[in-house]
C-alpha cells in the first residue's frame, strides 16, 4: 500500500482486531506493515476508502512465457454489497498515493476501469483506448483504486488478456478471500496526534466506529494509540 494501511473490522468480528490492539507496537518497515495489513485482511478486515484515503491495491502481472501478453480488460466480478463497516478501525498513515491509478467506482451498477484525471474527470473507460503490455519474463505492477460512498463491497477481479491471438481470462482474489472495501464512517478525533479526521456524509451520520486506532511515534518508534474524544463531524 502506497499511502497507508487504512482498514476496519465489522463489529461482529471485533475479536479479530484484538491481537493488534493489545500489542500496540508496529513494524518499522513498509514491507512489514504490508504483511501486517495482509494478515488483518485475511482475518476479515475491510480496506477503507474516502476522498482523503482511497483504497488501493497493487495488482502484479507476471509473464512467464516467451511472448508478449496484452491485458485487454480488468473487471470487478462476484460483487456483493453490504453495510458500511463501523467496528474497530485502524487509521495508519503512510505517504503519497500512486499517481493516476486505474479507478473503479464500486457504487455504480457496473464498475468499469477508468483513468481518473487530476480534476476528477473520467470521460471514458481505461481499456477503451489502452492495453497493458507485459514482456516475456517480465513483471508489471498496476495500481488499482476503489471508490465507494454508500455501501461496502466484496468482490474478485477478472483479468482478460491476449497471448498469440488467443484471449484468456483469469480470476484474481486476495490470497484466497474476496477483496473487501468499505467507505469510512464520518468521524473527527480531537487527539492532535491522530490523523483520523474525515468529512461526514449527511445521510450517514448514524455511522460510527466502536474504536479507532491511529499511527503515532513514541521515541521514534511506530506505535498504535487509541483515538480519544471521537465525535461526528457535522
Amino acid at each position: 500500500m502506497s499511502h497507508g494501511w487504512f482498514h476496519a473490522f465489522p463489529r461482529a468480528q471485533a475479536a479479530a482486531a484484538r491481537p493488534l490492539t493489545e500489542r500496540r507496537d508496529l513494524p518499522g518497515t513498509t514491507e512489514a506493515m504490508d504483511q501486517l495489513l495482509a494478515r488483518q485482511l485475511a482475518a476479515g478486515a475491510y480496506l477503507l476508502t474516502d476522498t482523503s484515503c482511497p483504497a488501493e491495491i497493487m495488482l502484479g502481472l507476471h509473464n512467464s512465457g516467451p511472448v508478449d501478453v496484452a491485458v485487454r480488460d480488468i473487471q470487478v466480478v462476484d460483487r456483493q454489497r453490504g453495510p458500511i463497516i463501523d467496528g474497530v478501525a485502524f487509521w495508519l498513515e503512510a505517504g503519497a498515493m500512486n499517481p493516476n491509478p486505474i479507478t473503479f467506482h464500486l457504487d455504480t451498477a457496473i464498475p468499469v476501469a477508468r483513468l481518473v484525471a487530476d480534476n476528477g474527470n473520467d470521460p471514458e473507460p481505461y481499456f477503451g483506448r489502452h492495453t497493458l503490455a507485459v514482456l516475456p519474463g517480465g513483471y508489471l505492477a498496476v495500481p488499482l483504486r476503489f471508490d465507494a460512498a454508500t455501501t461496502s463491497h466484496t468482490f474478485n477481479l477478472s483479468v482478460k488478456y491476449r497471448v498469440d491471438g488467443q484471449v484468456h481470462t483469469c480470476t484474481v482474489d486476495n490470497h484466497g478471500t474476496p477483496f473487501r472495501v468499505s467507505p469510512t464512517a464520518g468521524h473527527y478525533c480531537a487527539d492532535k496526534r491522530c490523523e483520523f479526521s474525515l468529512s461526514s456524509r449527511l445521510d450517514q451520520r448514524h455511522d460510527y466506529y466502536t474504536e479507532v486506532y491511529s499511527l503515532v511515534f513514541d521515541d521514534g518508534l511506530a506505535a498504535l494509540a487509541e483515538c480519544t474524544s471521537l465525535r461526528l463531524v457535522t
